[in-house]
């Protein structure tokens, strides 16, 4: 078996690289929205309880200072899911480009640097880092985030109301 060329290779490694991410892309979608649904299940489920004293279980500070940590985690932790599935959706873009442009004419080996290169503490080839820097600038806020972000911080607010309406109910006229 003969050995693989420096284009084949080269074209080996791009396909290896785009699926690596494009299942990389897929478990940080997965788990963004899993931990979005987990929230918002159970921020629902704390909300339309009935008859909850929560002054009972903890003093009312302490109560609100641990919606707001929770809250605040579980928004940090997916909109951090969401911006790595970005940024493997941007390699996995330039990945395509490549391959599209490789199927028409094929650079020769010394357009290719074999050089290696960083994207956000990725390494990987030169030529592939290149075409990152041609697309256009990564995306994150897209309106799919926006919604599931605002979402779950509106979430949390009416959360935090039931638990003040907990504390000082409306009197009843």
């Amino acid at each position: 078996m003969a050995e693989p060329t420096p284009q084949e290779r080269a074209i080996t490694y791009i396909e290896t690289m785009r699926q690596h991410f494009a299942t990389y892309h897929n478990h940080k979608e997965q788990m963004a929205f899993v931990a979005a649904a987990l929230y918002l299940t159970g921020i629902s489920a704390l909300t339309i309880q009935k008859d909850t004293d929560w002054t009972k279980i903890f003093p009312y500070c302490i109560t609100n200072g641990l919606v707001i940590a929770l809250s605040g985690f579980a928004i940090a932790f997916v909109s951090w899911q969401l911006k790595r599935r970005a940024l493997a959706n941007h390699i996995i873009s330039a990945c395509d480009r490549l391959r599209r442009r490789w199927v028409e004419t094929y650079p020769a080996p010394d357009k290719l640097p074999a050089t290696c290169a960083e994207y956000d503490g990725i390494l990987m080839p030169a030529f592939l880092r290149q075409e990152i820097d041609r697309m256009s600038p990564l995306r994150f806020w897209s309106l799919p985030n926006i919604i599931t972000v605002l979402t779950m911080i509106a979430w949390g607010g009416i959360l935090l109301v039931r638990i003040y309406l907990a504390k000082y109910p409306v009197p009843k006229p």
